[in-house]
Order: structure tokens, then sequence, then C-alpha cells
């Protein structure tokens, strides 16, 4: 594997809880604005509505649920590259499906570099854990022996709590897409239970709100 000779931050960004709606006509919007700072208004107030009950008008008043802090997120865009070994493919002579979630381990390894920190250091001095609790992969094109391997790996949704990589798959020597997925993770304790993700980490995370 060679280092990744792409930029470490791609200036794009995400907004989460723009807009959400709630069972009791109530709803919050929260407008979230880039500049020098990184701010976030949110208004709470009240909506009122009417009803009609045996041709009598009665106006109830729902109060907007308190509003959630934007989280603004920088991605980070990060790119590894493998050589498939022999070891790695089956009878039919391609890359067995299995092996494309190592692929993905090792992007999201070289990503945590990228970032800023080593993923074993904050196991070991933090106690912080990204435990996977869901994958997915969908298979478009078979990689074959000695074919070198782009595994381009970003953050597509982060949180305190969470967070989603996404990630792309190519051959190297035409850039055909070989695969592409995703995992998501949640932080966790020595002690397996869900935690939140340490301050210290936020700006590597790109987290700022």
């Amino acid at each position: 594997m060679h280092s990744c000779m792409l930029p470490a931050f791609v200036p794009a960004f995400r907004f989460s809880n723009l807009h959400r709606f709630s069972n009791r006509f109530s709803h919050d919007f929260i407008l979230a604005g880039l500049g020098s700072h990184l701010k976030t208004n949110s208004r709470r107030g009240e909506a009122t509505y009417g009803a009609s009950l045996d041709g009598n008008k009665a106006h109830r008043k729902a109060r907007l649920a308190p509003p959630r802090r934007a989280m603004i997120s920088l991605m980070i865009v990060h790119e590894a590259r493998v050589r498939v070994r022999y070891a790695e493919t089956d009878q039919m002579g391609v890359v067995y499906y299995a092996n494309y979630l190592i692929w993905m381990e090792v992007g999201r390894v070289e990503w945590c570099k990228k970032a800023g920190f080593v993923y074993r250091d904050m196991e070991h001095e933090d106690g912080i854990y990204l435990a996977v609790v869901e994958a997915q992969c969908r298979y478009r094109h078979p990689a074959r022996y000695d074919d070198e391997v782009l595994v381009k790996t970003w953050d597509a949704e982060n949180s305190p709590r969470s967070i989603r990589f996404q990630y792309e798959m190519r051959r190297a020597s035409d850039e055909r897409l070989l695969a592409e997925g995703s995992t998501r993770h949640v932080f966790c304790n020595k002690e397996m239970r869900p935690t939140r993700l340490p301050a210290k980490y936020h700006a590597l995370f790109g987290l700022a709100g």
C-alpha cells in the first residue's frame, strides 16, 4: 500500500438536522451559515391552528419543540492503494467478495492518519473504539490478481456519537468502478458501551457546531 497523493481536505460541507417535523404540528428551522465563524440560529415560538368541533372553532396552541443544534462537518477524503494478492482471489479467478470489507478497513485506518491521528492510539490512550454496527457493499466489476486498486474513503455522516464512512474501490489502470459501500460505527468505551467522542477529537473528525 502506498501513501495517499490526494490533499487531506476537500471543501465539501454537510448539514444535518436542517428540517424536522414532529407529530404535534411543530417544526424546527435551523439555518446554518458559513463564514469566518460557524453560527447557527434558531428560534422557539408558538404555532396556532384551528379546529372545528360541532360548528364551533377552537384554537389550540402547539409549542415548537426545542431546536437541536446544527452539526456542520468538513468532509475529509482519502485515497489508499492496495494490490490484489493471489491469496485474495477465489476459484473463479476474481477477488473473493469478503476481501472488499478488508479493503474498507484499510481505507478508514489510513483516513484516520490523514485526519491527524492514529486509530490504535485512540484505542490504547483514550479507550475509544469504532464499533461496526452496519456494513454494506455493492459489487460492480470483478478485480483480479495483481490489479492495483484505489480505495477512496470519506466520512459521509459525523456526530459525537457515531460516524458513517463511504467507500469507492476502482481499478487504478483505468479507474473502472469495482465496488462501493459504507460502514456505520458507534463510539464505544472499553466496556463496549456507547459513548461520546472526546472533545479533543472533534476537530480531527471535522466536527464543528
